[in-house]
């Protein structure tokens, strides 16, 4: 404790006050973190040639804001048992695996990008010898959901948003 600019029991007099000193939020400790890996794996893409890099910062930050949209604001449901916070309490979740939504949002916005940037559509291949998923999205989003910290099999996801795309491009083919 500090009392009158010195420290109790030594004379040293205190620093000036860095309550004026503009400090960082989390958020830009994360940004800073996050966003030249993001970067990085645009970068690798095969970019067309008006992408230039304002534009490979704009789809990392669109990225990053994403992640932290869901993160923030579809929160995973309280535990059974637990009281939880107040205003979920009233609110009925179904039992069972919770739904991705982070990473099938993340995907999205992944597809996005990539489309825009190469002008081919995000699709998932998978080698008919082997059974893996291979191919450039698939390789983008196994770059971007660990620096993320998206434990989800990026091909579960991609399989998702490629199961909603048919769902929309052919409505009356869809499974019921």
């Amino acid at each position: 404790m500090a009392r009158n600019g010195k420290l109790y029991g030594s004379s040293q007099q205190l620093p000036p006050s860095l309550n004026k000193v503009r400090g960082k939020s989390d958020i830009e400790f994360e940004e800073e973190r996050v966003l030249p890996p993001l970067k990085d794996a645009i970068r690798q893409l095969p970019l067309l040639a008006w992408v230039q890099e304002e534009h490979v910062t704009h789809a990392a930050r669109w990225l990053l804001y994403a992640d932290w949209e869901v993160s923030y604001a579809c929160p995973r449901p309280p535990k059974p048992g637990s009281k939880g916070p107040k205003r979920l309490r009233g609110v009925k979740f179904k039992r069972g695996r919770q739904p991705e939504r982070r990473a099938d949002y993340i995907t999205t916005v992944a597809a996005t990008f990539y489309q825009d940037f190469n002008w081919t559509n995000p699709f998932r291949n998978i080698d008919r010898d082997t059974g893996k998923p291979y191919g450039g999205f698939h390789n983008f989003l196994t770059e971007v959901f660990p620096i993320l910290g998206i434990e989800t099999s990026a091909d579960a996801a991609n399989m998702r948003l490629q199961a909603s795309l048919a769902r929309i491009r052919w409505p009356n083919q869809a499974k019921k």
